[in-house]
This record gives C-alpha cells, structure tokens and sequence, in this order.
C-alpha cells in the first residue's frame, strides 16, 4: 500500500501558506512547501516498501538531511535537494535534533488512520550531518501555464540529476513530478493583492492538453540504467486537480493520473527506488 500521493493532496487541501497581502495559499509558486510533502511522502512509502531502508534506520546507519547542498564536481555547480538519505557525517558541527516523524507539524502533513498507524510501524530517520548521500529526492510542480512552465522544468530536473551524478554517483537519484490537471487555478502570481470573489483573477489552462504537454516535459527526463551512467535513476508523476482557492486538492483519475504499468507512474518510482537500494547497498 502506498500512501504518499493522497498524503501529499490532503495536506495541500488543508495548507495555508500565508503572504503579505493577507491571503492563505494552498499552494504558493514561491514556497517549497509542496516540495517537502512530496518528498516525505515518497520517503515513507520506501520506508514500508523496502525491508533493507528499515533495516538500515533501526540499526542508525543511515539518516536523512533537508535542503542538502550538493556539488557537481564535473562541472562545478551546487544545488540544494529537497530531501536525501544519507550515511552520517563524524563532525563536530551540532545539528538540530530532529526525526522524520517531527516532519509532520512543521510540514502541515496530514495524515488518516491508517496512514497513521502505517507511520507508527516503521523506524524512525534521524536528522544528521550528511555524509555519503545514498538517496537524493527532488520535487517540482507544474501547476498552471503548462507550456510556458514546460522549459524550466525540464531545466531544474536536469540540473539536479547531473549535481546528485556529479557529487555522489552510486547515489540513486529521484525526481518527482507535480502536474495539476484543473483547466482553472488561481496563482498567487496574478493575485497580488488582498484576494476576493469579485477581484480574484483566474489563469485558464485547456486540458487535458496542458498536462499532456507537462507529462512530455517528464518523459524527456534521462533515467540511467546503470550507476555510471547520468540522468536520473527513477522519476515519478503524480497528477493533482486543484483551484488553488481553498477547496480541496485530489488525486487526478486515471487518466490523466498514469496506470500503474507506466514507467513514470508514483508506485513504479516507489518499487524501482526501492529495488535499486537493496542492490546497491546491501554490503552497508
């Protein structure tokens, strides 16, 4: 059972992000915040779906870092990852004690019972100083003005698969994409001022094109075969519908959300991360 998609349109339906003219966001272009939800969603489905990961977290092997800078040696850029899995650093420098499960409030995650009680059986990642990075997570979202947002995140995707090859190459490389199938949403980029009924402004985006167009821009994503190749080594597309105007999000139907046989669909992402963590690091 996975549960990181539903986990990720609840929480955003219940979410505000706040701005200065006195408006609550669902979603808010310049937060990272959906990016956060995302990836701890993703991480907690590999925590149930791969036997190894537990293992690793209750020995204290492993433990995962936030915003974590990494470096292409090749060509010199840094970029920060949303989320990695790591193996501790030995360093002096204190980092604020933290566990996965704290992710929780400081996210707004929501989570049902069963999600709950799904949380409640694995281990729990601390937060450490990040040393070898074994897992590297990024998520963006497509969310209106599909074509004109196609080019940019194409570019972001790329640039963060070829800094985790770069830094860390046996580091398995995830990208996960956000693509909203709703032809309207209301962007906090158009609404910037004090937001009502009668002033609020409305991007219009024709479906089921647009996300077509945003579901190209993934399936272009390189995902290598082997450790020595570049790209990405798995990605993953969830499709949301929301207004962004206080009603809630939802998981997109299939279709336009991708069957579970497509190579780009959220639980091959899960099984194909999952598969390549035993493989990898079974000697750790």
């Amino acid at each position: 059972m996975m549960y990181g998609e539903r986990i990720l349109a609840r929480s955003l339906s219940s979410g505000g992000i706040p701005d200065k003219f006195g408006n609550l966001w669902q979603y808010h272009s310049r937060s990272d915040r959906h990016s956060k939800i995302a990836c701890w969603g993703v991480l907690f489905d590999l925590m149930l779906a791969c036997p190894l990961l537990r293992k690793h977290a209750v020995s204290g092997t492993i433990g995962f870092g936030i915003n974590h800078e990494m470096t292409d040696f090749v060509t010199g850029r840094r970029k920060n990852l949303d989320l990695v899995v790591c193996l501790p650093r030995s360093t002096a420098v204190k980092v604020r004690g933290l566990n996965f499960g704290d992710l929780i409030d400081q996210y707004g995650i929501q989570l049902a019972v069963p999600e709950l009680e799904a949380f409640n059986s694995v281990p729990q990642l601390l937060r450490k100083p990040v040393g070898e990075v074994l897992i590297a997570l990024e998520a963006k979202a497509c969310m209106t003005a599909h074509t004109k947002a196609a080019p940019r995140l194409f570019d972001e995707l790329s640039s963060a698969a070829q800094c985790i090859n770069g830094s860390a190459p046996s580091a398995i490389a995830v990208g996960h994409v956000l693509v909203n199938t709703s032809d309207r949403f209301v962007s906090s980029d158009q609404n910037k001022r004090h937001r009502s009924s009668t002033n609020r402004r409305d991007s219009r985006d024709p479906q089921p094109a647009s996300c077509e167009k945003a579901l190209g821009t993934a399936r272009r994503l390189t995902v290598r075969g082997y450790a020595t190749d570049r790209g990405f080594d798995a990605v993953g597309v969830t499709m949301l519908n929301g207004v962004n105007d206080g009603t809630p999000y939802e998981i997109s139907p299939v279709p336009p959300s991708l069957p579970s046989n497509d190579p780009l669909s959220y639980e091959n992402m899960i099984h194909r991360v999952s598969g390549l963590y035993d493989t990898r690091f079974q000697n750790r």
